[in-house]
């Protein structure tokens, strides 16, 4: 099975789900995630960087879906099948990125070329704020952003530091972020 084939799939079945949910906000929002999950994917072939990143944005269509059917704003049956099938690709991803692990394809690609992790503004303002400091406790970064919910800034700490960009340090039970350069 190539990884097109459950990727169309899921793609197709997030697409349709958009059309039986009754909210603007999260139609833009889950429109949003499919479009950054397909650019994500187009990239991810043998880049280890652009896997993680297709697993951010796995993680976060299934946390909408989740909120959405907590809500009642969609179709149930539409909910859990995409739900289903992110899992599944979810699974998938991990399962392949395995077995590429074990028999890995060599190819030359140039050292120079680093993959870019597509910041949102509220990482950039979070990334920024951690630069000026040499470390950030993560209760000084939440009340920093104190506009944004604890969950949300969390969030954006956990996306920001799978993809490299931010280091996770815990002292004295205390979490500490320091900017990767």
């Amino acid at each position: 099975m190539t990884s097109q084939e459950p990727f169309s799939q899921l793609v197709i079945l997030l697409s349709q789900s958009l059309l039986a949910l009754h909210d603007d906000f999260f139609v833009q929002k889950i429109t949003r995630h499919i479009q950054t999950l397909i650019t994500v994917h187009l990239q991810s072939h043998n880049v280890a960087q652009y896997y993680l990143l297709e697993l951010i944005q796995i993680n976060s269509l299934i946390e909408t879906l989740e909120t959405i059917s907590h809500l009642n704003l969609g179709n149930k049956k539409q909910i859990t099948l995409a739900y289903r099938l992110l899992l599944e690709y979810k699974l998938y991803l991990i399962q392949n990125k395995k077995s590429n692990q074990r028999n890995p394809i060599k190819k030359a690609e140039p050292a120079a070329k680093k993959p870019q992790h597509k910041l949102n503004s509220t990482q950039e303002k979070i990334i920024s704020f951690i630069k000026r400091m040499s470390e950030s406790r993560a209760k000084e970064i939440i009340n920093e952003f104190s506009l944004f919910s604890e969950r949300t800034v969390k969030r954006n700490l956990k996306e920001l530091t799978s993809a490299g960009l931010l280091e996770k340090k815990i002292k004295d039970n205390a979490t500490f972020y320091l900017a990767k350069s």
